[in-house]
């Protein structure tokens, strides 16, 4: 059996990103789905315009645009390169060529999606931190490190092959960082409030520490693969590179998708119990203040229910309770 080359693990990259895709596009329908289902009124109402309006949406389309734009442009170079370029006889000079407008435009929709889905989480981060700005210098610097590094990579248009290896390693140093940060503060957050609580009418949000962390781990793992093998000057980062944007995707919509679910299995228990609607407030915890022996409690603070990421702007404020966590 002949050894690998760079044809054929271009070809099995392409064939891995498709079946990636396939998922994330399962997982995006999904989420959207569920989104919309959320939405009291009719469709073309002020609460639909809401959700259509919302950052999660906008973010979620947009990461969906650009996923979708590499994949077809991916499928279009593996029909020229295997078929049109000299008959398909010479593939591998195609893909050896990086100065190609087509690889360019993918270029471009792979950093794209890398830096909405980086963009996503640090979102997230603000949220969870109750809009804390100065937690979030440190994620956004390492963002803007990672669109600069990215702009350095592109320059494989110029062959200028030092500067792609350069640029290549600080995006996915980066990005890395900026993951792993994020998904820590995020988890620790959530888990130093809810360590001290006890839910009481509510739901516990220690699963979602969970999805936060699973989906986290997938993308970083995924990176992380990318990365030693492009430090090794492997043959396999031309198969890993490929299904990045996919993966991004996949980590994103699991997290959308599952609340989703979850929510939807919470709304019917509510409908059959109180005929109540799902709880979509933020989640305030409070505990005993100190000396007070009559139940008098304060309030330690808040977090937004998972929800807030699944577009909760689309319930009408009447519809909203909030749930109180106490020791």
């Amino acid at each position: 059996m002949p050894p690998p080359s760079l044809t054929s693990m271009n070809l099995a990259s392409i064939i891995l990103m498709s079946f990636f895709y396939g998922i994330y596009f399962v997982l995006f329908a999904t989420s959207m789905y569920l989104l919309f289902r959320h939405v009291k009124g009719v469709p073309g109402s002020a609460a639909y315009a809401v959700v259509m309006r919302s950052t999660l949406f906008i973010s979620a389309c947009a990461l969906f645009i650009a996923i979708t734009g590499f994949w077809v442009v991916t499928v279009i170079r593996c029909f020229e390169g295997f078929i049109y370029f000299k008959d398909g006889l010479d593939a591998n000079t195609y893909f050896t060529d990086t100065s190609r407008r087509a690889e360019t435009i993918g270029y471009v929709f792979f950093a794209l999606a890398l830096v909405i889905g980086d963009s996503m989480i640090i979102h997230r981060l603000w949220i969870v931190w109750s809009f804390n700005k100065t937690v979030i210098i440190l994620p956004v610097l390492g963002l803007c490190g990672f669109i600069v590094s990215g702009v350095v990579a592109v320059q494989t248009v110029l062959h200028i092959d030092h500067a792609r290896q350069v640029g290549l390693t600080l995006c996915t140093v980066f990005t890395i960082m900026t993951n792993v940060y994020c998904t820590a503060l995020i988890s620790w957050k959530i888990w130093r409030i809810t360590s001290i609580c006890i839910p009481v009418g509510g739901m516990n949000l220690r699963h979602f520490v969970g999805l936060i962390v699973e989906s986290a781990a997938i993308y970083t793992s995924w990176i992380i693969f990318y990365s030693v093998t492009h430090q090794m000057k492997s043959l396999l980062q031309f198969f890993a590179v490929g299904p990045i944007p996919s993966v991004v995707g996949i980590a994103n919509a699991l997290i959308h998708a599952r609340i989703g679910l979850g929510q939807t299995i919470e709304q019917i228990f509510g409908e059959q119990g109180s005929g109540e609607s799902i709880v979509t407030a933020p989640l305030h915890f409070v505990m005993p203040r100190a000396g007070a022996g009559n139940g008098e409690s304060g309030t330690i603070g808040t977090v937004p229910r998972p929800g807030m990421f699944f577009g909760d702007d689309a319930v009408s404020p009447g519809s909203r309770h909030s749930n109180n966590f106490s020791r």
